[in-house]
C-alpha cells in the first residue's frame, strides 16, 4: 500500500485523505459528524463539556456538540448520507439531531455555511437548518446560509429547491434565487443572484495542502495509539518476565499467544507512521517554518520511540521462548479456545482466564460444576417468559424472577430493562422483584414515557447482571487444586513446567475482583394508555447573540396541559458562561405561587402551585421568564433537566422534555 501511495500521489490532499482513512476508518458511516478537513483556528465543544477545545482532523461530533471557527478558520464536515457542510470563518454551528436515512437538524447561530446534500435522502427524511430567524427544510440540494450578528439570515439556492419558514410563512427557494429573513419577521421577497456553486464553494473551501495543524493532529492521534499499545505491551512484558523467572512455561506461552494482536496493531501503526514520514520527505520545499518542522519531527520521534520499545520487548520475549516453544501456528493450535487478553495481570496471575469466552472464568465454572465443564449460564431467568404481553391497568405490575448458581458469591444483582435505545436499571433484593408498571412508564427515573405516546405496544428486552465477587470465591476455595484433567495434558503439555493452567498458589492479590456476569436476554411487550403528553420548550427573547455583561432573557413555554396543580422544573445552564439573575411569572402562571431557586452550579429550579387548593392550570403558552447575565464568551447552552408535573390528586402528568436554546456570547460588543 505504501508503494502504491508513493507512486500515485499527485497532490497533498490525496495524502491527507489516505492518512485520514487509515487513522479514522473505524468511524464509518455512523450517525455522527466527522471533521474531514480544517485550516486555521477551529474549536469544538461537546455536550458534556463546558470548555472549547481545538478541533482535530477526523474528530467525530455527535448530537449536542457545537463547533466554531475563529478568524482565519475554516472547516469541512461530513454528515451521514455523504452530506458535506463547508463552514467559513467566525461561524458557530451546533448539531441538534441525526437520523437514519440522512435526516438531521443543525443550528447556525452566526457566520457562513454551504450545504451539499450529495445523495438523495431516504423517503420521508429531511435535513433541517435552524437559524435565529428561520428554518430551512431540505431533501436534497446545494444551498448556502449566512447569518448576521443581529440574527438576519440569508438563504441562497444553487441546485434543487428547499423551503424556508419564519413566523408561520413558508417560501420555496430554487437555483439562482435567495431570500433574507430578519429576526421576528416573515421571509422577505426573493431575489435573483448570479453566483455559481463552484464560486461559492471555492470561497468557503478549506485551502488545499496539509496545514501544520492537520499534521500535528494526525501525529497526536497516532502518538496516542502508540502510547496505548506501549502500555499494554509493558503489562504483557512484566507478566512474561515474572513467569520466566519462575520457570512457568505454561503461562509464558499464554502471554506470548495473547501478545500477537498487540503486535499486529503495532505493525499497522508503523505503516501509518511510515506513510506520514514518506509524505514529509516527498515535499521538496515544506511550507512550514523551522519551528513547525521541529515540532513535527519531535512528534514523529516520539512515535518512533514507542514503536522501538514495543518491538524490543517483543523480540526479547521471542528470544527467551525460541529454544522450546513451538512456532506460532503450532502454539495457536495448542492453545485453541483461549481468549485474547487486554489485562494479563488479572487474567493470568489472578486466575480469571475465560477460555470459552462466555464471561465466566473457567475456574469458577470448574469448581461450581463439580469438576466438569459447565455449559449452562450461572444466572437463569424464570419470569416473565420470553414474549409475554402485559396490558395496563388490567395488569398493574410485572414479576421478575431468576436463580443463580453460587448465589452466595454475588455481591448483588441488577435488572436491566431496555426499549427504544433507552435503559432503566433496578437493583434486586433477593432473586425476585415485583415492579409496578406505572414505575416503568412514569416513574421519576423512567426514560420510557415518550415511547408510549402513540398508544401502541412497546417492545422491551431485559436481562439480569450479577456482580460476582472473585475474592470471596477464591478465599473459600484457595486450598483446592484447580488443574485440568488428563484431556488437557497431552505429550506437548508434559514438556511444560507446572502442567495445568490454573493453580491457587499462582493467583495474585490486589486486583479488582468483581466480575460482571449476565443472564440471557428476554423480551416482553407492554401496552400503557398514556394520555396527551405535555411538551416543554425554551426560547431566547431577543437576539441569540450577546456580549459579556449583557442580560440574556429566556422564556419557558408549555404545550397543551390540563388540570396542572403543582410542578418542579429544572433548567440546566453553563455556570462558566452565565449566571442566573431572576425569574418572573408570565402567561399561564399569573396568579400562581411561583418560586425560583438556583444551585449556583448550573441548575435552577422553577417550583410552585396553581393558587388555592383545587385550582388548576389548563392551556398552552408562556410559563415563566428567566434572566441570566453573560459572564464569559462562548456558546451558552440551555436545556431542561427533570420536569415533574402533578394533578390535584398527586398523579404525575406525562411530559416530553424537549426544547433547548443556545446563545453565542462574544467577548466584545458586536
Amino acid at each position: 500500500m505504501s508503494s502504491k501511495m508513493r507512486n500515485n500521489i499527485s497532490s497533498v490532499l490525496m495524502v491527507v485523505c489516505a492518512i485520514a482513512l487509515l487513522v479514522f476508518a473505524a468511524y464509518g458511516q455512523e450517525l455522527t459528524v466527522k471533521v474531514t478537513r480544517l485550516a486555521g483556528p477551529v474549536q469544538v465543544r461537546s455536550k458534556a463539556q463546558s470548555e472549547w477545545a481545538d478541533a482535530n482532523l477526523g474528530q467525530v461530533l455527535q448530537p449536542g456538540d457545537a463547533l466554531r471557527t475563529l478568524k482565519g478558520g475554516k472547516v469541512q464536515l461530513l454528515f451521514p448520507q455523504n452530506t458535506i457542510v463547508l463552514i467559513k470563518e467566525n461561524s458557530v454551528l451546533s448539531v441538534k439531531d441525526l437520523k437514519e436515512g440522512g435526516g438531521g437538524k443543525v443550528k447556525t447561530l452566526v457566520g457562513g455555511f454551504l450545504f451539499n446534500l450529495q445523495e438523495a435522502l431516504s423517503p420521508g427524511s429531511t435535513f433541517e437548518v435552524e437559524t435565529p430567524s428561520a428554518l430551512a427544510v431540505v431533501r436534497g440540494t446545494k444551498f448556502g446560509v449566512d447569518v448576521d450578528f443581529d440574527g438576519t439570515s440569508t438563504f441562497t439556492g444553487y441546485d434543487g429547491e428547499f423551503e424556508v419558514t419564519a413566523e408561520g410563512v413558508t417560501v420555496t427557494i430554487g437555483p439562482g434565487t435567495k431570500v433574507s429573513v430578519e429576526q421576528g419577521e416573515s421571509p422577505g421577497e426573493s431575489e435573483e443572484h448570479d453566483e455559481g456553486w463552484e464560486d461559492a464553494a471555492d470561497d468557503a473551501a478549506v485551502p488545499e495542502g496539509v496545514s501544520v495543524e492537520e499534521l500535528t493532529s494526525t501525529f497526536d492521534a497516532l502518538g496516542n495509539r502508540y502510547r496505548h499499545l506501549a502500555d499494554r505491551m509493558q503489562s504483557f512484558y512484566d507478566e512474561f518476565m515474572r513467569y520466566e523467572a519462575q520457570g512457568d512455561q505454561s503461562r509464558m506461552s499464554f502471554v506470548y499467544y495473547n501478545v500477537q494482536p498487540t503486535m499486529e496493531e503495532t505493525e499497522d501503526a508503523d505503516e501509518e507512521l511510515s506513510l506520514l514520514m514518506e509524505y514529509m520527505e516527498s515535499v521538496e520545499t515544506p511550507p512550514y517554518s523551522e519551528e513547525e518542522v521541529g515540532l513535527l519531527r519531535g512528534l514523529a520521534e516520539a512515535c518512533s520511540a514507542y514503536s522501538a520499545q514495543i518491538h524490543a520487548q517483543y523480540d526479547e520475549m521471542e528470544d527467551l521462548m525460541s529454544g522450546w516453544v513451538p512456532d506460532l501456528d503450532e502454539l495457536l493450535d495448542e492453545l485453541a479456545g483461549t481468549v485474547e487478553s487486554d489485562d494479563p495481570e488479572r487474567d493470568i496471575r489472578y486466575g480469571t482466564i475465560d477460555t470459552d469466552n462466555d464471561g465466566i472464568p473457567d475456574v469458577v465454572e470448574h469448581v461450581l460444576a463439580g469438576g466438569t465443564s459447565y455449559d449452562e449460564p450461572l444466572i437463569t431467568l424464570i419470569s416473565p417468559d420470553d414474549g409475554e404481553e402485559y396490558y395496563f391497568p388490567e395488569t398493574e405490575s410485572i414479576f421478575f424472577e431468576f436463580e443463580a448458581v453460587g448465589e452466595e458469591y454475588f455481591d448483588g444483582f441488577d435488572l436491566h430493562i431496555t426499549a427504544g435505545g433507552l435503559t432503566m436499571v433496578r437493583h434486586f433484593v433477593g432473586t425476585s422483584m415485583d415492579l409496578p408498571i406505572i414505575d416503568i412508564v412514569e416513574g421519576s427515573d423512567s426514560p420510557f414515557t415518550s415511547l408510549f405516546a402513540d398508544g401502541e405496544f412497546v417492545e422491551f428486552t431485559w436481562f439480569v447482571r450479577g456482580n460476582f465477587n472473585f475474592d470471596s470465591f477464591y478465599e473459600e476455595h484457595e486450598e483446592e487444586s484447580w488443574e485440568w484433567g488428563d484431556d488437557h495434558h497431552d505429550d506437548h503439555h508434559d514438556d511444560y513446567q507446572n502442567g495445568g493452567w490454573y493453580s491457587a498458589s499462582g493467583a495474585g492479590r490486589g486486583v479488582s475482583s468483581i466480575i460482571e456476569i449476565d443472564s440471557e436476554s428476554r423480551g416482553f411487550s407492554l401496552y400503557y394508555p398514556l394520555g396527551e403528553m405535555v411538551e416543554f420548550d425554551l426560547a431566547v427573547i431577543g437576539s441569540s447573540t450577546a456580549s459579556v455583561g449583557d442580560l440574556i432573557r429566556m422564556r419557558v413555554e408549555i404545550g397543551e396541559v390540563a388540570t396542572l396543580a403543582s410542578w418542579e422544573i429544572i433548567v440546566n445552564y453553563d455556570p462558566s458562561l452565565v449566571e442566573f439573575d431572576r425569574g418572573s411569572k408570565t402567561g399561564l402562571t399569573t396568579g400562581t405561587t411561583l418560586f425560583f431557586g438556583d444551585s449556583g452550579q448550573g441548575q435552577m429550579t422553577i417550583s410552585g402551585q396553581a393558587g388555592q387548593e383545587g385550582e388548576t392550570i389548563s392551556g398552552s403558552g408562556a410559563f415563566a421568564e428567566l434572566e441570566f447575565i453573560a459572564v464569559d464568551s462562548g456558546l451558552a447552552m440551555f436545556d431542561f433537566g427533570e420536569i415533574h408535573l402533578y394533578t390535584p390528586s398527586g398523579l404525575q402528568i406525562a411530559v416530553i422534555p424537549g426544547g433547548s436554546a443556545d446563545v453565542d456570547i462574544l467577548a466584545e460588543a458586536f
